[in-house]
């Protein structure tokens, strides 16, 4: 009798679910089951979220049931991971399950860690998440004059071009409420890069000045004082807030951080980049937020990174094409006014722009159809 290749994958993501979704179109079910462990019921686009607080969208939009995004044939254990155990190929639940694996991967979103930053918890708004956006919404639509201040707590490994774009949709929300000249809204970065890149940085403050908008890079926040209301950077700079809104640090999931997986000398994941396996052990991949680096999370690097490790594992286990080497690309649609958006590309420090356009902020704004309907169903 045939042994099944059991494939486990860790976390509900945009990259777990794709990835699920891949391996089960490329790989028979005689050849292999796929499980996928992951606690909570709800999966969120969060990459619109910027739009809920000047009410473009409804966050009923932007969130679909995990069961509902799934093939039929793919194992779906609705847990919360424990701990890891390479040495066994072993999966713990927090409900005690082991779950046997041949091949794993972990595509758990970071974990956003507030308490990192003092003073986060009692001020900061964000709006990386579509849930934490709904309180930012009733401060938006009460604020009648003061600064806010929009920027990337070190650490944040999601879309980092999310306070760029909040940034200029509020500039113009407030234009034409004709409280514009109340109002004063400023972006910071931790760098003088953005996705590691610092053409990226360079365009961005280019649209956002365009926007009368200031740009402060290279601030680095270190804390909150709320008694003076400012936020102070690592070298002791302030800025000034009346509204902060700040995507927070993040850490990878502590599964991750407490397993026996291989460590490099600097305490991160010491992983292939040009497989997203980890170092001498074939069988075991790391995408989206588990990967640890800032755009890992980014949607379309998910989305990435997914199709390129299913067509790997699927090529190990029934002969599917070898897809290469992996190359990590970020792939973004920053906004440059109220109704303009343009397509960017960041190839390391390379930076690949298309013609600024009312279609692709259209694509941007409605991106929640196209990403339930076929992309993180792994249908392209």
């Amino acid at each position: 009798m045939k042994v099944l290749e059991r494939i486990v994958v860790v976390g509900n993501s945009t990259a777990g679910i794709t990835v699920a979704n891949k391996l089960r179109t490329r790989i028979a079910k005689d050849d292999a089951e796929v499980i996928l462990i992951a606690g909570g019921n709800r999966h969120y686009f969060n990459d619109a979220s910027v739009f809920l607080p000047i009410n473009y969208l409804q966050s009923s939009y932007l969130s679909a049931p995990v069961k509902s995004l799934l093939k039929k044939s793919i194992v779906h254990i609705n847990e919360n991971i424990k701990s890891i155990d390479i040495e066994n190929s072993g999966v713990l639940t927090e409900e005690g399950h082991l779950i046997r694996y041949t091949y794993l991967v972990l595509a758990m979103d970071c974990v956003p860690d507030p308490d990192a930053i003092p003073g986060f918890k009692e001020e900061a708004r964000s709006v990386d998440e579509v849930q934490s956006t709904i309180s930012l919404r009733e401060d938006i639509q009460n604020l009648k004059q003061g600064s806010i201040v929009i920027g990337n707590a070190p650490n944040f490994k999601g879309n980092q071009i999310l306070a760029s774009d909040l940034a200029i949709l509020l500039s113009k929300y407030f234009r034409e409420k004709k409280l514009d000249s109340k109002i004063k809204i400023q972006v910071f970065f931790p760098e003088q890069k953005i996705h590691g890149s610092t053409e990226l940085f360079n365009w961005v403050e280019t649209e956002l000045k365009a926007n009368n908008i200031e740009m402060i890079g290279g601030f680095s926040l270190a804390s909150l004082n709320v008694k003076n209301r400012e936020l102070v950077s690592s070298e002791g700079k302030t800025i000034k807030y009346d509204l902060p809104v700040v995507m927070p640090p993040e850490s990878l999931h502590k599964s991750i951080l407490s397993s026996n997986i291989p460590k490099a000398e600097n305490g991160q994941i010491d992983i292939d980049e040009n497989t997203l396996s980890i170092k001498n052990q074939e069988q075991i991949y790391l995408i989206g937020g588990s990967l640890g680096i800032p755009g890992s999370q980014n949607i379309y690097s998910s989305l990435d990174q997914a199709e390129f490790v299913s067509a790997r594992i699927a090529n190990k286990i029934s002969g599917y094409m070898d897809p290469g080497q992996f190359k990590m690309k970020i792939e973004l649609h920053p906004i440059t006014d109220d109704k303009l958006a343009i397509s960017a590309t960041v190839d390391g420090d390379s930076l690949l722009l298309g013609k600024a356009s009312e279609t692709d902020f259209l694509l941007r704004l409605y991106a929640h159809s196209s990403y339930f309907g076929r992309e993180i169903r792994g249908f392209v």
